[in-house]
């Protein structure tokens, strides 16, 4: 079997589809709670 790109390999596809319903989740937070998974201080 070739794959061309790994956006066709089966576990790709699961992991974005996961990623995002992860991202539209956490739209619903509030802004403190956003900025606080992207903040490293």
């Amino acid at each position: 079997m070739s794959v061309g790109s790994a956006k066709e390999l089966d576990f790709y596809k699961a992991a974005y589809e996961l990623a995002m319903r992860i991202f539209k989740i956490s739209k619903s937070f509030p802004p403190e709670e956003r900025y606080a998974l992207r903040s490293r201080k």
